[in-house]
Formats: structure tokens, C-alpha cells, sequence
């Protein structure tokens, strides 16, 4: 293509992209039926970064990820002048070399199910960096051009295997409700991760050389292999992450709709001496479900008179925040609850208090207090 001009390439890529955007505009979604108003926009991406920085997993896929593309994206930016100053190479070697790249990722895509279940998650993510750092220096010090396009080729497949693994950890690792801002976050860090490290090794060649700004992206991307040791990831368990959608909404006695709040939700535990310790190492858990979920100014008290007497406090902003709060209830959190309601004493759940928090003059709607039986 590129013995027509560049404008011909780039037209053929753009015309390319059209069978995309017609498949995703027949693509059929089934929308969950939902009582609820829409959440609001800049509320939801909000939503989405508080749970992600309450998820351990998650931070570290993201890091991880962001880490590989600052410097795998070496490869791409510098390829046209690998060809050039390198090989010694025009245009020709440019395609030869990207469809050897690419030529790698798609045999990638027939075989990374193989390789993963025959290697553990670290090794085979250790690998794959190890492999693609060592592809980037050939690249910066071969000047037999097959020798670069096995190296190019070696580098399509590792960029597969990664991005798909950490891609799809990324994807099961978070719930449904928030699933589609995860991977929305989680792809900020990926393309930014490619700008960032685009803009880096372009400076490092044009004031060293493209040999010497492969080599750092290289030695950057080995380092890279050893984060497995200090932020392991693990292999995915989404036993937990499944909808648990036992809540009831209670029948709120009081002149409210929706928008109605700020709702302080308080929950009153009676808990022996003695489970105490046990109580306050679920809480630490119920917490960070708790804000994940959407809550905030979370506090838990207990009574300076009755020492089995302990509250748990929270809010959020609506009467329609505080719903979606308990419907995105996971399996997870809900045997947090259990074994809380195991240590509650008595034969009743632990009293929930949903109150419509009111300043001194303000119109009084009621008593402003909904009790139910199901935290």
C-alpha cells in the first residue's frame, strides 16, 4: 500500500473500521429491568474509580498493565525507524515488519488458551515480558532483516498473550453492576500507557538513537517481569462476584421520592463480649464493601453503657442511591453479612434504620425513619 502514498493506506485502514461500526450498531443489548432512575453520569464514573481503588486485584492488574504498555509500546512508535535507520530499510520494510507484528498476534490469538492452562498465571505473564523484552533488543541491534521479523513476530505474540490476560482479569474480577466503568478505566490506563510511552521513546531516540531507546524500553519491560513478585495477582476466583439480590427496599411511611437524602442508614448489632474481636475483623470487610458500594462517612460505635450494643452508620446521598447501595450486594458481601448475623445475639436479624436526614427548621416529612430487619 505504501508504493500508493500514505493517503491510500490510511483511507484503506479508515474504510477498514466501517464493518465494526456496523456490527455494533445491530448489536443487540438486553437491558435489565430496573425500577430505578438512571444513575448520573459523572456519579457513576465516580462510582466506578471508588470501587476500583477499593480492589486490590484491580489496582494491580491496572498498574501491571499500564507498566507493559509504557514500554511495549516501544516496538510500534520506533518500528518505522527500525526500518529505516536500523535495516536500512523504506516503506517495504516497515509493512514487513508491521505484518510480522501482527502476523504474531493473531497466531497468538489460536494459542494463548494452550498456553495458559499449561503454564500458572505469574509464569506465563513473567514470560511473556521476558520474551517481549528480548524481542525489543534484537530489534535495536539486528540489521538482518529476518532475524528483526522473528523478533517483530515474537513481540505480536506476547503483546496478545498480556493484554488478553490482563484484559480479561480486569473483566472477571469485577462485578456486573460495574463492569463496563472498569473496563472503561481500565482502558484509560491502557492507551495512556501507550501515549506516554510513545511520547518517551521518541525522545530517547531523537536525542540517542533508536538502538538505545529500544534498549531502555527493553530493560524497562524486563524489570517488568519482577512486579509478579510483590503485586501478584493470582488466578481469577469469581466465585464471589455474582449478584446477590436477597434485599427487599422497604416502604418508605414518608413523603420522599427518589432524589430524597441525604439517608443515613444505621444498623444496630448486639454482640457478646467475647465475638467481639471476631466482629470488629468482618467489619474491616464490611466497610470496604460498604464504600465499593457507594456509602460514605461510614462509622461503627458502640455503646459506653451497654458494651454489647454496637452501631453501624453510613450515607449516601438519595433515597435511589441507597437502593442501588444493596443491589449491588455481591455473593461475597453477603457471606460478610451472615457471618455478622451469626454473631448477632438474639433471635431477630439486626434492626436497619433507614433515616431521611433533616436540618432543625426544615419541613417536617413524618419521623423520617424507616425500620426493617434486613442490613
Amino acid at each position: 500500500m505504501a508504493s500508493f502514498g500514505a493517503f491510500i493506506a490510511f483511507l484503506i485502514s479508515a474504510l477498514s473500521n466501517i464493518s465494526v461500526l456496523f456490527v455494533a450498531s445491530r448489536w443487540q443489548i438486553a437491558r435489565p429491568a430496573s425500577d430505578l432512575p438512571p444513575e448520573p453520569f459523572g456519579s457513576a464514573i465516580l462510582a466506578g474509580l471508588r470501587y476500583i481503588a477499593l480492589s486490590p486485584v484491580l489496582l494491580k492488574v491496572i498498574f501491571r498493565s499500564f507498566w507493559f504498555n509504557v514500554a511495549a509500546i516501544s516496538v510500534m512508535a520506533l518500528l518505522p525507524l527500525v526500518a529505516r535507520d536500523v535495516l536500512q530499510g523504506g516503506p517495504q520494510t516497515f509493512g514487513l515488519l508491521l505484518g510480522a507484528f501482527g502476523a504474531g498476534a493473531v497466531a497468538a490469538a489460536f494459542t494463548a488458551q494452550k498456553i495458559r492452562e499449561a503454564l500458572p498465571l505469574e509464569v506465563y505473564v513473567a514470560g511473556a515480558f521476558v520474551t517481549y523484552a528480548g524481542a525489543t533488543a534484537v530489534l535495536g541491534l539486528s540489521t538482518v532483516l529476518p532475524l528483526s521479523l522473528l523478533a517483530s513476530a515474537l513481540a505480536g505474540v506476547c503483546w496478545i498473550l498480556v493484554q488478553v490476560t490482563f484484559g480479561s482479569t480486569n473483566q472477571v474480577s469485577s462485578p456486573r453492576w460495574v463492569i463496563s466503568r472498569s473496563i472503561g478505566i481500565y482502558q484509560t490506563f491502557v492507551f495512556g500507557g501507550n501515549a506516554l510511552g510513545s511520547l518517551l521513546w521518541g525522545v530517547i531516540a531523537g536525542g540517542w538513537g533508536t538502538s538505545t531507546s529500544l534498549f531502555v524500553a527493553g530493560a524497562l519491560m524486563a524489570a517488568g517481569a519482577g512486579l509478579g513478585l510483590i503485586l501478584r495477582i493470582g488466578e481469577p476466583d469469581t466465585s464471589g462476584l455474582d449478584p446477590l439480590s436477597e434485599w427487599v427496599a422497604p416502604t418508605p411511611r414518608v413523603d420522599m421520592v427518589d432524589k430524597s437524602g441525604p439517608i443515613l442508614t444505621t444498623i444496630t448489632y448486639r454482640i457478646p463480649p467475647e465475638n467481639a474481636a471476631e466482629f470488629l475483623d468482618l467489619m474491616v470487610q464490611k466497610r470496604r464493601d460498604r464504600i465499593r458500594d457507594g456509602a460514605s462517612r461510614w462509622t461503627l460505635t458502640r455503646d459506653i453503657v451497654d458494651e454489647e450494643l454496637w452501631f453501624e452508620r453510613f450515607k449516601v446521598a438519595t433515597w435511589a442511591d441507597a437502593q442501588r447501595l444493596h443491589r449491588r450486594r455481591t455473593v461475597a458481601g453477603g457471606l460478610v453479612i451472615e457471618a455478622l448475623r451469626r454473631l448477632h445475639k438474639g433471635d431477630s436479624r439486626p434492626e436497619v434504620h433507614y433515616e431521611l436526614v433533616r436540618q432543625p427548621g426544615a419541613p417536617r416529612e413524618g419521623n423520617g425513619r424507616v425500620t426493617h430487619l434486613d442490613p
